[in-house]
């Protein structure tokens, strides 16, 4: 008697192989996919900052401006360090702040509960910002009339941030 494996066994064991080994190859490819930066795609930095803005928008209810920075009142809370929404009520504040020779993009949370005992949490959002605009989609810069009186958040804004090396960041976020 002849030991060995048929040739049923051998291609079923080859089809086998090539499955696995097709599973394989696209976890692979879906890994080297996922960390290669695409053409014409948004830096990762730059879809947080889009999405940390749209939520605190979202969940707020007025937005006060001011030069170089805006306040936003609502129930956009989120855990620091964690980016977690717990809808608490918030003011929460984007402003320019000098730190250690560079102007950051810095966004301050602040409870309105008054039982909280919490101190502010105070994030930097993104370096080396010189310039910080927030204004209603579709209108020029916000006359100075309105700047600090509180305003129902628009459906959509217009963001811009210079940069210390001239660079421009513009979105146009729509909140509603």
């Amino acid at each position: 008697m002849r030991r060995g494996f048929t040739l049923v066994e051998l291609l079923a064991a080859t089809a086998l192989s090539a499955v696995l080994m097709l599973a394989v190859l696209q976890v692979i490819g879906s890994l080297g996919r996922s960390r290669a930066p695409r053409a014409g795609q948004a830096m990762p930095a730059d879809a947080d900052l889009v999405e940390l803005l749209r939520h605190d928008l979202a969940q707020s209810t007025e937005i006060r401006y001011a030069t170089s920075a805006f306040t936003l009142i609502g129930c956009a809370d989120i855990a620091p360090g964690e980016r977690v929404a717990s809808h608490q009520p918030v003011t929460v504040t984007y402003s320019l702040m000098p730190l250690q020779g560079r102007s950051w993009l810095v966004r301050r949370q602040t409870a309105r509960n008054t039982r909280s005992m919490d101190a502010p949490s105070i994030e930097l959002v993104w370096p080396d910002v010189t310039g910080l605009e927030v204004r209603p989609s579709g209108t020029p810069v916000v006359a100075t009339a309105t700047a600090g009186a509180s305003q129902p958040v628009p459906a959509a804004v217009v963001v811009r941030l210079v940069s210390s090396d001239g660079t421009l960041w513009q979105r146009e976020l729509i909140v509603r």
